[in-house]
């Protein structure tokens, strides 16, 4: 089977190859016959027929297509055949010159083509943010990523732009800006309705995984890892479901679960094709072998590390391979073995670090030449600043007595100034005294008004429950038995007894209403998630609600207050934002409670006035709780409201 499969897909990558073949045939009969603009479009062209094909050629032609655009004077000609030259040059580079290389044509291509505002000017900026990025250069890269992410967003490509605001929060990761990591990834996921990309929305959640376990929050790791995950096996991708079956396995073994994490290698290992990607995947697995003291398993995957990272020319995981065989040979209590493999490790690090200070040296020695330019010109500066003081001396010597008559009644002049400033000053500090008693006083009555009506909904509510509302019940139950019990066909008391159970459901509800028990027996989010579904699930809006970080009850009255919030503002989208997708999200972070709402409605005018009642009442309830909120637009449209309450 696995024969006939693998000759199935050799004819497929045959045919594929023949068909590109053909179509670059045709476009260089077709250049025979072409002249200026339409000939250099025909050369690049067949440079991207090469590229796909993974052919040097690629090279030839997009230089050909430079240099006539050059002599042409065709702009945009020299920004896509750099764009093309750029690409040939990173994807088959070999040592960092040609990286170099790569990055120089990407940036003039950038430069040129931005200039004329063409949209592919953001592939330029994307490329080479990822070298910047690849060489540890965090902030050159995100500065690119942004410059792409302008161009994306000024041509309306969604998917170019959910794909370069990902890469921005991975980069942000990379320095350790976590928080700010997560929030870029977060953008890209509510970017998925308009770009329809299922793997860049799996790839955030990767990464917003990636940054939970660089943080040490393994359990928020592993739910964002997982999900990720879904969505690769969804999709069938095969390289990102390996990659994620191993960021899943690193986790457990950072917790010490070495049970799940061998699960998850060896899935990883067994589904990986590509051997050029599994010596990575080998060392792991043999950590997870000599921690769980199998060390003939550990030796041999180990052996099987060194092996293809020998082969392919994985500097790093050789390294780490030889590093894990001194580690195994300790516990074997072979210290021959142990002190040659560690000489083996000892070499390459000595080497890896030897080439990065050579990266080092070559970058200090841009930026001093740079430095040199720049001193230069400062000198230059000075020495023309120099000159008009001088001339400024001579002028200001004329003038001197007058200064004088004029520094001493200035000098007078700020005295007095001063004085009042001062006499100001404590004015304005025993009025703040007085407006800040004021407010106090006001804060605690609003606290007193709100509490007394919380108080009494919870009092009117258990009297309707407990009350009226099982007293209306007895008499329903006894009058059904009498029409029950009964021979003659009522059917006016049958209408009665039906307009009697409306009542007491209707009773019922406002009682709910007023107090919902899950707010009391199990707390705001289980409120929250009821109040959702009753309220948006039969008008067909779609929603999401995620929470973590909380996980106990918090104090009632704020509880209460994030209640009564989420309450308006659900009635506010269903009256007024013509929206048909909400995402709500609350969770905790440090010593602070933050919720945000977001829809995809009409929005909410930035100009509009905030007096209205139902905005009045979250403002209020939040001052009693001392907590904020911020009403903005959304990342596409709609409308974003931000909470955030201090916890004590």
């Amino acid at each position: 089977m696995r024969l006939i499969f693998f000759l199935i897909i050799l004819l497929f990558i045959c045919d594929y190859i023949s068909a590109q073949t053909s179509t670059i045939d045709s476009l260089i009969d077709l250049g025979k016959s072409l002249k200026n603009e339409e000939k250099i479009n025909n050369l690049i062209s067949i440079s991207r027929a090469y590229f796909l094909l993974g052919d040097t050629m690629s090279r030839r032609y997009s230089s050909e297509a430079c240099v006539l655009s050059k002599e042409a004077g065709y702009e945009e000609g020299i920004g896509k055949a750099s764009l093309f030259l750029g690409i040939s040059y990173n994807e088959k580079a070999k040592n960092n010159a040609e990286t170099d290389s790569a990055l120089k044509y990407f940036k003039i291509s950038s430069d040129i083509l931005s200039g004329i505002k063409h949209p592919w000017a953001g592939f330029g900026y994307e490329n080479g943010g990822a070298i910047y990025r690849n060489r540890g250069w965090y902030p050159e890269a995100i500065d690119f990523l942004f410059k792409a992410l302008k161009v994306y967003q000024m041509n309306n490509d969604s998917l170019q732009s959910s794909k370069t605001i990902s890469s921005i929060g991975y980069s942000y990761d990379r320095i350790k800006n976590h928080e700010e990591a997560i929030s870029w990834q977060r953008k890209a996921i509510m970017m998925f309705p308009k770009s329809g990309d299922i793997l860049v929305k799996g790839l955030a959640f990767g990464r917003i995984g990636i940054s939970y376990d660089e943080m040490g929050i393994y359990d928020s790791a592993h739910f964002y890892n997982k999900k990720a995950l879904d969505i690769f096996v969804e999709a069938k991708d095969h390289f990102y479901i390996t990659q994620w079956l191993s960021n899943i396995g690193n986790t457990y073994i950072k917790q010490g679960n070495y049970f799940q994490a061998e699960k998850y290698l060896n899935r990883s290992i067994h589904l990986n094709i590509k051997d050029i990607d599994k010596s990575t995947k080998f060392n792991n697995l043999g950590k997870v072998y000599l921690e769980t003291g199998r060390y003939q398993e550990a030796e041999v995957i180990l052996d099987s590390a060194i092996y293809l990272a020998g082969k392919f020319d994985r500097i790093e995981a050789l390294s780490e391979a030889y590093f894990r065989k001194y580690e195994l040979n300790l516990a074997l209590k072979k210290p021959d073995k142990a002190l040659d493999f560690f000489v083996k490790y000892s070499s390459i690090k000595d080497s890896i670090q030897n080439e990065e200070k050579i990266k080092q040296t070559a970058y200090m020695k841009i930026r001093y030449e740079t430095e040199q330019k720049e001193n230069e010109l400062l000198r230059e500066k000075a020495e023309n600043e120099k000159l008009a003081k001088e001339k400024a001396l001579i002028t200001i010597s004329v003038f001197n007595r007058n200064k004088w008559i004029i520094g001493i009644s200035s000098l007078s002049l700020i005295i007095i100034f001063f004085l009042l400033f001062i006499s100001q000053r404590i004015k304005r500090k025993i009025q703040s005294e007085k407006d800040a008693a004021v407010i106090k006083e006001k804060e605690m009555g609003l606290n007193a008004v709100i509490t007394a009506q919380e108080e009494e909904r919870k009092r009117i509510a258990k009297d309707l429950h407990d009350g009226i509302v099982q007293q209306l019940g007895g008499v329903i139950i006894g009058w059904r038995l009498l029409l029950e019990n009964s021979k003659e066909d009522k059917k006016s008391e049958k209408v009665l007894l039906n307009t009697l159970e409306d009542s007491s459901d209707e009773l019922r509800e406002i009682s709910h209403r007023m107090m919902p028990k899950a707010l009391a027996e199990l707390g705001v989010i289980a409120a929250i998630d009821d109040l959702l579904q009753s309220n948006l699930e039969h008008l067909g809006i779609i929603y999401e609600f995620e929470h973590f970080g909380i996980d106990e009850r918090i104090q009632e009255n704020i509880e209460i207050c994030i209640y009564r919030v989420t309450q308006e503002l659900v009635n506010n989208i269903i009256k007024h934002s013509k929206a048909d997708l909400v995402n709500i999200q609350l969770y905790k972070t440090g010593n602070m409670l933050v919720m945000t709402v977001e829809d995809n409605g009409i929005g909410f005018p930035l100009d509009h006035k905030k007096d209205g009642i139902g905005l009045i009442n979250i403002t209020t309830r939040l001052d009693a709780v001392n907590g904020s909120v911020h009403f903005g637009p959304g990342i596409e449209k709609g409308t974003l409201i931000s909470l955030k309450i201090p916890l004590t």
